[in-house]
């Protein structure tokens, strides 16, 4: 079976550990190379987890941040129980345009910490859009082998 078919028939499943996950990656034993590293980058430890656990990796990074227009503008209001695709947690919330607001400058700063990261390391960055299909796109960019990082 080809990798892509491989990876469009993967879905998410349990708890984020991006510590747990990279440290696993380098005791492999690797030779050094190009390690894409596919993810919406959240981690219930916060983005300094996760740049904790991708500077330790020896190996050249292209960070590929899973993305969508309604994660940095939700059209939410109300009264809502959220539920984590990942874990099954779920949470109450009441959606206010205050709560809006705080929720949007977050993700700003997420999203600017994360490309922030990537130019301090030296660490590739490009955002895939999960709207369209995303084995397609990571073959766009890789199909000919001419992606650098």
């Amino acid at each position: 079976m080809r990798f892509a078919e491989e990876m469009s028939r993967l879905t998410p499943r349990g708890r984020t550990d991006f510590g747990r996950s990279f440290q696993r990656l380098g005791a492999m034993g690797l030779r050094e190379g190009l390690v894409v590293v596919v993810s919406d980058f959240f981690d219930p430890a916060g983005l300094a987890a996760v740049e904790d656990a991708l500077k330790r990796l020896r190996h050249r990074l292209l960070l590929v941040p899973l993305t969508r227009a309604s994660d940095a503008a939700p059209s939410l209001e109300g009264d809502l129980e959220l539920v984590d695709c990942e874990s099954g947690a779920t949470a109450e919330v009441s959606v206010t345009p205050e709560l809006l607001t705080r929720y949007r400058e977050a993700f700003e700063r997420f999203r600017f910490g994360l490309a922030d990261c990537a130019r301090r390391r030296g660490w590739g960055l490009l955002a895939i859009d999960v709207e369209r299909e995303i084995v397609p796109q990571l073959s766009s960019i890789f199909g000919d082998g001419s992606y650098r990082a």
